[in-house]
């Protein structure tokens, strides 16, 4: 079944214990991309081959959020990791009821606007520890 992008939100933790996540209002995730870079190895006995170890490379995520700027205090907490490099748990909230939380740090953070138009924010943010992902 096809997935509509509007249902691919992402909400931000308030570093509680439980947690509770804040939808980010005006935005939608836009590009969710996981990278892996797998070691490469070469044994003796391999010859002139070279082996890639997934499993023991590096893995990361990255999202991407676009939308519109609504002032949201959630936003501001969103402001103040851009400022101060902290890291903060997300949750990105798929179509199909799964979701995905990860400790997050901002890559990149740009608002804009058109003089007779509406802000916009664009927001990369980047995984910075283990990355959880519950199927529904």
């Amino acid at each position: 079944m096809i997935q509509a992008g509007k249902n691919l939100t992402c909400a931000l933790g308030d570093g509680a214990d439980p947690e509770v996540f804040t939808l980010l209002p005006g935005v939608r995730v836009t590009e969710l991309r996981i990278q892996r870079r797998p070691v490469p190895a070469v044994y003796v006995t391999s010859g002139a081959w070279q082996k890639e170890l997934g499993e023991s490379g590096i893995a990361q995520v990255q999202l991407t959020l676009e939308g519109l700027f609504t002032d949201a205090s959630v936003e501001e907490s969103l402001r103040a990791m851009a400022f101060n490099g902290a890291a903060a748990n997300v949750k990105v909230s798929f179509g199909n009821g799964d979701d995905m939380v990860l400790p997050a740090m901002i890559r990149d953070y740009q608002r804009q606007g058109a003089i007779n138009g509406a802000e916009e924010v664009r927001v990369v943010l980047q995984s910075s520890g283990n990355v959880t992902y519950n199927a529904a």
